[in-house]
């Protein structure tokens, strides 16, 4: 069983706000086929939703009125994305449920520390295939607090003891000093993310680094591979190599 999640630099054009790649889109359901049906798949936000988390804010909790219509209007644009997303799986016949992390995680001054994941569970024994967004969770502390789709990720591929979790990108993989870096354990993954700084307010390449250290070290492999060269997910998938970084314990 696989999670994967679809990198919202790869679904979207992050420089141009509300941009979404259709051709990427479109080409979802025939990159995933040689995992289904199981299958558990997130997706990022990309530019549907980092501009407006950073300029209101988000990421830091509740502290002012204006932030309550931004993190409204944040929902509706990424239920936007969440449905191209959905179109285009159930055009080709493929059973997704959308979940929302609002609805089962509750965090705790930026982590989360309390989740529900049984009905997920059990729509995936069912046959649904679960469909994550990135979403905000109350915050006991903040108010509120952003669930990235790298974090979904690493939390559900531990629930459900994934084979392996996969991070569709705009690159490659971790490219340092113009080279891909094709293997990394824990410690070196989090010793890279050391001297990084994140990107967004999602955490960036730092944060999905930090994250797949986590998952390595559980006992789940972790690639990172490029979702915009057309099938390279579909031939990551039917085990053949190609360029990616894996990190594995």
């Amino acid at each position: 069983m696989y999670v994967i999640k679809l990198g919202g630099s790869a679904i979207t054009i992050k420089s141009e706000p509300f941009t979404p790649r259709l051709e990427v889109i479109k080409r979802i359901p025939e990159e995933i086929e040689p995992a289904l049906p199981k299958l558990v798949l997130v997706h990022g936000a990309g530019s549907f939703g980092h501009q407006i988390a950073s300029e209101y804010k988000i990421h830091e909790g509740f502290k002012a009125k204006p932030q309550l219509i931004a993190a409204s209007f944040l929902k509706r644009k990424m239920s936007e994305l969440t449905h191209l997303v959905q179109d285009s799986l159930l055009e080709a016949g493929i059973p997704v449920f959308p979940f929302h992390p609002s609805s089962f995680m509750i965090f705790e001054d930026g982590r989360p520390i309390e989740r529900n994941i049984e009905p997920l569970k059990g729509f995936f024994k069912v046959g649904l295939i679960p469909l994550i967004p990135p979403d905000g969770a109350f915050d006991i502390k903040r108010g509120f607090s952003i669930v990235s789709g790298d974090l979904s990720s690493a939390i559900v591929a531990q629930e459900l003891s994934a084979s392996a979790l996969i991070f569709g990108m705009d690159v490659d993989g971790l490219i340092l000093e113009g080279e891909l870096v094709e293997h990394l354990t824990p410690e070196e993954a989090r010793e890279i993310a050391k001297r990084l700084e994140a990107s967004d307010v999602s955490g960036g390449i730092r944060g999905k680094l930090l994250i797949s250290a986590e998952v390595a070290e559980a006992g789940i492999p972790v690639y990172l591979v490029n979702l915009l060269e057309p099938y390279r997910l579909r031939k990551l998938l039917e085990g053949e190599k190609v360029p990616a970084t894996i990190i594995t314990s």
